[in-house]
């Protein structure tokens, strides 16, 4: 008798086991549904913002290897070479002012119908060679001037006006009072002012190399010491007339 209670007793601790693993089972099984629940959003979540990330990353790399090329461009294809041609035009100069007068200046002298005359043939051509360079390097800056900040403008026009009036009053075209022409002087502190331009540009570029794929922050501005800066350029007033301020006729009758 006492091994059918015991029987019984064993068969009952047994379903009773067997019951509770069934719902542990149970609870395990929803334990883990409830938990892909709360994670699978979190996981979709860290998924689109690295998806995103590597997108913004991979936009800026690509605005900045743009940003990149452009200042290259403008370095090798304006600053570099502007300023090797007109190193090399001053050293000729210099060659020449040391073999004929120290104190010769081209704006002044050219208009001197003497001057041409009393130079020896190498000083004659080395003049030829600097009235040639000034064509060289106005026509430079003309043709490559989208190339440079708007603050530079200002000093590479003072230039070319200066090397326009050169060649006109190396070609004798300019009579021979060299007073009318004396604002077109060659900026003097436009060396300086590239070289600014020059290190503003290298700093932002290797800004951008050190940090290819992150925003960069804005764009330095080209800061000119106040001791650089160019004097405004004579604008004399105009004196209102009807001609200058009556409307332009699509139809005139005169001539």
């Amino acid at each position: 008798m006492m091994t059918g209670i015991f029987l019984s007793t064993a068969s009952a601790v047994g379903s009773t086991a067997s019951i509770d693993l069934r719902d542990l089972a149970s609870v395990i099984t929803a334990g883990v549904a409830i938990v892909a629940l709360i994670i699978s959003p979190i996981m979709t979540w860290l998924t689109l913002r690295a998806a995103r990330r590597n997108a913004e990353r991979s936009a800026w790399q690509k605005a900045n290897e743009l940003e990149l090329e452009s200042i290259r461009e403008r370095l090798a294809g304006f600053y570099c070479p502007f300023r090797t041609m007109s190193d090399v035009n001053r050293l000729m100069f210099r060659v020449l002012r040391s073999r004929s007068d120290h104190n010769l200046v081209l704006m002044r002298d050219l208009f001197d119908p003497n001057f041409r005359s009393g130079l020896a043939a190498g000083e004659a051509a080395l003049l030829a060679e600097v009235a040639a360079n000034a064509r060289k390097l106005r026509e430079f800056v003309e043709n490559n001037v989208g190339m440079v900040d708007a603050k530079v403008m200002p000093y590479l026009s003072r230039a070319a006006a200066h090397y326009r009036m050169l060649e006109l009053a190396y070609d004798g075209v300019l009579g021979s009072d060299p007073t009318a022409f004396k604002d077109f002087v060659f900026p003097a502190a436009i060396d300086e002012v590239l070289q600014l331009e020059v290190e503003r540009l290298e700093r932002r570029r290797v800004l951008l190399m050190n940090k290819p794929y992150e925003a960069p922050p804005p764009v330095e501005e080209l800061q000119i010491p106040d001791n650089k800066k160019l004097e405004p350029w004579a604008n004399p007033a105009r004196t209102s007339t009807a001609d200058l301020t009556a409307p332009l006729d699509p139809h005139p009758t005169g001539n």
